[in-house]
């Protein structure tokens, strides 16, 4: 037993390149669906797929290793494919009356008008076969004889009888006769009544197997085989007749014939080569079936020689008139959201593919496909050198690397969403690597990343491991829009490009932000540029607070390799028997625009990423654009009384509150790093602020820098080994500071206490603003030593998100803010542990317009904080700014002291106005129309999630000599509900409606969007807020 069954284990894994490698996936019910293709004995495997079960038929001697035992037809059954059940009797032979005797071969079941049909072969009691029809009610049986003899001609030897319908309603048998009787086997067909019990007239012949190329004969010289015969309808309506017999070079195989008449009359014709077999893989006996995901299926028994034959099932294609292998279920790798589809295959050589990505209903297809780990080096001959995903470098300084799939896994980790693992593993070395793919159903979002495992026995590099990699077709055009971060100059421009040969690189480098660089996120569009409304797109954004590289390459084959990923100053060591992760990248996929990829980032954003997506953000205002580092307790105390009186909810004490002595923060350059009260300013702490905060009913805030330090700080002068420096080298200092040694635990312990004991000492503080106002200009870590240096901006940024990370999860009441002198730590990196970032040091609205409509591609608003100040002078009217700031967080930074009472009372407006349709901003859905850099009359819209109430914003930034008429589009409405448009944020002084005068006030949705919302403006800077409200339940849209 021991021995046969090691010949058995043996033989399957010999079997060749078209053997089948199971799913590792778990099945739903490890008890109902115990069984795996491999643990099924199986000849002439047939697969019904109905009403989400898949039924395999077999004859039950199979099962049993007894071919001639009488155990009638047994069913398994499956909803995966993958997993199966215990068998259970389906066909039990008849003990008397029945003309046929065991065995029975080739059990095939059709659901045929209303009726399942079994047609199976029994022996005769002369010793020659004869296929019978059995009918059943259900696919389980049981199935009982249709008429009292065998349905072949009983003169012929017949075996292997399968149905077919033309298109005129004739019904057809098509059959084998025997080459054992006439030694060159027949393909024939017969027709039938319609209630299959009767043959009409004779039996037509549709060829010989001689007469195929591909066949060689048996035992002797003048014997073919003719065996299995299956028919399937193709796309171009012609007949493919699926049938098997002995391949010319050795093993059993399966052929095709066509119909170009697409009648089983004929004539037809044979394909050269065979569909399976032509690489001696020795299987047969084939039949044709659809999944539930609508994929042509081929299962087939393999080997041909008993008792080792197990169903092998393989995804087919029709291509140029005939069928062809598209691989096995298993090298198929799907993952689906509400709209989309995700599959990756693995080739013969265990090559993984990114086989498509489109639209779940097939309307569109992106032209991202190829390679996703090409061996290093590269083996195209003049080809292309690919980059691959990841570069490694081993102890003997090799760099190749082979990485073929081993496995996969597919588990649900919650509701809507499914956590796809691949595994590969290098063919030389014992390097491994996970590609991780977290698909979220609702939101069409996708997050990737890689793990890379390391058991070679010896330390490597790692110079490159890419969070996204993939490539594309690039002969139609691929355009690039990106941003970049930098506050005062070009955060506010949109950078677009189409994509030629050659490689454009996207890169910031410094090291803990992206101050100087592009914003960690981009657009591709394919075919053309894309608009908010038009054009397939694909979003990314990457989860990294650091160095980042985008890179884009359109090679020599017009083929695009696109990679995500840290830009490494030094290549990271990773230990023996260590692991390292990549950063995650978020993508999302649109055929009609950037507006909707746009809009299911901020839903997933919302729901998967921010601290408290759910919650509505507070109206602030902060110290710093008002006061700079001149506070005090009594400064504070006075403007949160002041704010309170214009509706504010949150005070934030910015920079200046801390250092003593020499070291007192009363400049940049001092004080970083000493986290205690200034005692000559705050000398009672925070005590007596808090005490007023709960008095005032105004929540409060507080700035913090932890990972910067002066050289003029207490802090510094006692712990110099925690400070980031290259040695023997002068300490470059920017803004007077630098940066602490975040990959030091000790370091990332003093960061934590120094905010967990302010917040625990004063509990009630809401917020916390963190800022990083200073780049690794010194990219050195002391703690790493020297020959770990490459692992200092992993180590540095991981050890920030680990702190955020506890102090998110000690402080679940208190909001972080991620700034880094403005937009550099605007990254979904820093978002994952901040309810709030700061996109910008510069708040004149006329710039921050533009910026926070960049920022808002990739963020919801609720997460953008948008701060009205007096930047801009009194070229600025309180109405803009605030209409400006109200398209995302909004918020002020002023000192209400020295504030005139007209700024003040029209910033009460504003609040009050931001008040009514906060909910909306936040939680709604945004429409951006005309981009403020291609239009002097830009628009959005927001509609709230039950379709009932929608914002309309405007602006005019262009001169205004005379009034200008403006329709702004409105989107996203409800069509069949009434909408009634009222104007909000009207300052005294400023109060003329901006409404035109002949603009209908109550129009359906339908009308409103399909006539825009008619405006006037009179000056530059000019504004409009409209608010449209139904009054009654709206149809929800139908989601297609």
């Amino acid at each position: 037993m021991r021995k046969n069954a090691f010949l058995l284990s043996l033989a399957l894994s010999l079997l060749g390149t078209l053997h089948a490698v199971e799913s590792s996936e778990k099945p739903a019910s490890a008890e109902k669906f115990p069984l795996r293709l491999s643990d099924i004995r199986v000849r002439d495997p047939f697969i019904l797929p109905d009403q989400g079960t898949y039924y395999l038929y077999a004859q039950g001697g199979n099962r049993n290793k007894d071919d001639n035992a009488d155990f009638g037809v047994e069913v398994y059954r499956s909803q995966d494919l993958a997993h199966w059940s215990e068998p259970s009797q389906v066909f039990a032979r008849p003990k008397e009356g029945f003309w046929g005797k065991p065995p029975i071969w080739a059990p095939e079941v059709h659901k045929l008008d209303g009726a399942y049909y079994m047609f199976a072969t029994f022996v005769g009691r002369a010793g020659g076969r004869g296929t019978q029809i059995l009918r059943a009610d259900k696919p389980e049986g049981p199935f009982v004889v249709v008429g009292d003899q065998a349905n072949t001609p009983p003169e012929q030897g017949c075996l292997d009888g399968t149905p077919w319908i033309d298109a005129d309603g004739t019904h057809w048998m098509i059959y084998c006769h025997e080459w054992a009787q006439i030694k060159d086997g027949g393909m024939l067909a017969v027709k039938m009544t319609k209630d299959w019990t009767t043959r009409i007239g004779e039996p037509i012949t549709l060829f010989y197997a001689s007469q195929a190329p591909w066949v060689r004969p048996v035992a002797d010289k003048d014997k073919f085989v003719t065996d299995g015969p299956f028919l399937h309808r193709m796309k171009n309506g012609k007949l493919v007749l699926i049938w098997s017999s002995f391949v010319k070079g050795r093993g059993y195989g399966v052929g095709q014939a066509i119909s170009d008449s697409g009648t089983v009359a004929g004539p037809w014709r044979h394909v050269e080569k065979p569909l399976v077999g032509g690489g001696g893989e020795d299987g047969g006996h084939s039949m044709i079936f659809r999944d539930f995901s609508g994929h042509l299926m081929l299962a087939f028994h393999q080997p041909n020689g008993s008792p080792l034959e197990r169903a092998q099932i393989y995804r087919l294609k029709e291509e140029n008139d005939v069928l062809v292998l598209d691989g096995t279920p298993d090298s198929h790798i799907e993952v689906s959201s509400k709209s989309l589809t995700f599959a990756y295959q693995f080739d013969k050589d265990k090559k993984l593919l990114l086989e498509s990505v489109g639209s779940l209903d097939g309307a569109w297809t992106s032209p991202l496909k190829g390679p996703m780990f090409p061996s290093t080096p590269c083996h195209d001959e003049n080809g292309p050198r690919y980059i691959s995903p990841l570069s490694i470098v081993t102890a003997d300084g090799s760099n190749g690397i082979d990485l073929r799939y081993e496995s996969h896994s597919l588990e649900k980790t919650a509701p809507g969403v499914e956590h796809l693992t691949i595994t590969l593993q290098d063919r030389v070395q014992a390097i491994t690597v996970e590609l991780h793919m977290r698909v979220y159903h609702d939101e069409d979002t996708i997050e990737q990343w890689l793990v890379l495992k390391n058991k070679t026995g010896k330390p490597i590099q790692v110079p490159r491991l890419s969070s996204l990699y993939f490539q594309a077709d690039a002969k139609k055009e691929i355009h690039l829009e990106w941003y970049s971060s930098y506050t005062y100059h070009t955060a506010g421009e949109p950078f677009r490009e189409k994509l030629n040969m050659g490689r454009r690189v996207l890169e910031s480098r410094d090291g803990n932000r992206h101050m100087a660089g592009p914003l960690p996120a981009f657009i591709l569009g394919f075919g053309a540029a894309p608009s908010e409304t038009a054009g397939p797109c694909m979003i990314t954004a990457f989860e990294w607070t650091g160095n980042t590289r985008f890179s884009f390459e359109i090679n020599e084959r017009k083929e695009l390799e696109a990679s995500v990923e840290v830009n490494q100053s030094q290549p990271p060591v990773l230990e023996d028997g260590g692991s390292m992760a990549s950063p995650r990248s978020i993508s999302t996929f649109s055929p009609a625009g950037i507006g909707p990829a746009s809009r299911n980032l901020h839903h997933w954003t919302r729901s998967h990423l921010l601290p408290d997506g759910n919650r509505l953000r507070p109206i602030d205002n902060n110290s710093w654009e008002g006061c700079s580092m001149d506070v005090s307790e009594s400064a504070i105390l006075k403007m949160m009384e002041d704010s309170v009186n214009l509706g504010i909810e949150l005070y934030v004490l910015d920079d200046g509150w801390f250092g003593n002595g020499a070291e007192a923060r009363t400049s940049p350059r001092a004080g970083l790093g000493d986290w205690q009260f200034n005692k000559d300013r705050f000398p009672q702490g925070l005590d007596n602020i808090m005490k007023a905060s709960k008095k005032l009913g105004i929540e409060f805030g507080i700035w913090f820098e932890p990972e910067m330090v002066n050289p003029k700080s207490k802090l510094f002068q006692t712990k110099p080994e925690w400070v980031m420096r290259n040695p023997g080298h002068e300490l470059a200092l920017q803004r007077g500071q630098a940066a602490l040694d975040v990959a030091n635990p000790d370091v990332q312990e003093f960061m934590f206490a120094s905010v967990n004991d302010l917040l625990t000492a004063y509990p009630d503080i809401r917020f916390v603003k963190w800022d990083c106002n200073s780049n690794i200009n010194n990219p050195y870590s002391p703690y790493l030593g020297a020959d770990r240096q490459g692992n200092m901006l992993n180590a540095y940024n991981n050890g920030y998100l680990g702190v955020m990370r506890r102090l998110v999860e000690a402080h679940p009441g208190v909001d972080f803010q991620a700034c880094g002198s403005g937009g550099g730590r605007a990254n979904y990196g820093a978002m994952r542990y901040s309810q709030t970032f700061w996109p910008s040091d510069a708040t004149d609205p006329r710039y921050r317009l533009r910026a926070q409509w960049n920022f808002s591609r990739f963020m919801p608003p609720l997460a953008i904080t948008a701060h009205v100040t007096h930047a801009g002078g009194d070229a600025v009217r309180p109405k803009f700014r605030f209409d400006v700031s109200m398209m995302c967080q909004l918020g002020m930074e002023v000192d209400t002291r020295k504030s005139s009472p007209e700024y003040l009372a029209s910033a009460k407006t504003g609040i009050a106005a931001y008040k009514q349709v906060r909910e909306i901003v936040q939680f709604g859905d945004q429409y951006r129309h005309a981009h403020p850099t291609d239009s002097t009359t830009p628009s959005m819209n927001f509609v709230s999630n039950d379709l009932k109430k929608a914002l309309v914003l405007a602006y005019q930034i262009g001169s205004a000599p005379n009034p200008i008429p403006f329709t702004t589009p409105v989107s996203g409405l409800d069509p069949n509900a009434v909408y009634e448009a009222v104007e909000i944020n009207l300052p005294e002084g400023d109060a003329t409606p901006r409404l035109a005068p002949s603009a209908e006030r109550r129009q359906t949705g339908a009308a409103w969007m399909k006539n825009g919302l008619p405006l006037v403006f009179t000056r530059h800077c000019d504004s409009a807020a409209i608010l449209l409200e139904s009054k009654r339940t709206p149809t929800l849209p139908t989601v297609k």
